[in-house]
């Protein structure tokens, strides 16, 4: 194929060819950020934490996003931990197809536009930390304390240091998540596109029991829907 062949043209092609199911761009997503702090009183948060002693103990809640600082104090003692891995030994010891996936994977590196995955999904953005604070930050008189201060978070590394990523990436971050045992997934990202491929993601996830939960967006506005949020299977919340 040319190099100056356009994307249409790429699709159109490959679309046609019998051995491919389906051809699509690969669309960029970035994380939606937190505009104000309204939602937590609102949705009475604290009360479901404190009066109903919610702690999340036993759950393991993969953040899809931009990686966490599992190092960070509010975070260190809830890190989800893939016992079946050695961490450092440059074998996959669990067979999953990621060698040293200890704290969870990183399937973008530091920028989208030369994509570099390993096996450290440190935070080089501050959305997904801050997420996992939200979802998990420890009851530790330290900081802050999340809604479930006893839920494991498994960082799951698929936005960039500057907030984006493709779906191909996020789909694969879903998958590994479902695959290692996470019981509910987050994504705080989103697009005004959807794909076959990351739809695909979430109904894996749906089939194997694994709750998905998406960011509608920040937008405020009813008519532009935001994806994932925007497909069956998950739980949309904005």
């Amino acid at each position: 194929m040319a190099i100056d062949t356009s994307v249409t043209e790429a699709i159109d092609y490959w679309a046609q060819q019998d051995d491919i199911e389906y051809a699509e761009p690969d669309g960029l997503y970035r994380v939606l950020g937190q505009e104000t702090s309204w939602g937590w009183t609102t949705v009475k948060a604290g009360d479901a934490a404190t009066t109903n002693s919610v702690t999340g103990s036993g759950i393991i809640v993969a953040v899809v996003d931009t990686g966490a600082d599992y190092a960070h104090e509010d975070l260190d003692a809830n890190n989800w931990v893939n016992t079946a891995e050695t961490a450092g030994n440059n074998i996959d010891d669990d067979a999953n197809g990621y060698v040293d996936d200890y704290y969870g994977y990183d399937f973008i590196g530091s920028l989208y536009t030369s994509i570099d995955p390993d096996n450290n999904p440190q935070d080089e953005h501050s959305h997904g930390t801050h997420v996992s604070g939200i979802i998990a930050a420890e009851n530790n008189t330290v900081g802050v304390r999340g809604i479930a201060p006893s839920a494991q978070i498994m960082p799951v590394k698929v936005l960039d240091s500057s907030g984006y990523g493709f779906d191909s990436t996020i789909a694969d971050g879903i998958r590994y998540a479902v695959d290692n045992g996470a019981d509910v997934i987050n994504l705080s990202l989103g697009s005004s596109m959807g794909t076959n491929t990351l739809k695909e993601a979430i109904d894996y996830a749906a089939t194997n029991n694994v709750l998905v939960v998406a960011a509608s967006g920040n937008s405020a506005t009813f008519s532009s829907p935001s994806y994932p949020a925007a497909y069956s299977n998950v739980v949309s919340v904005g």
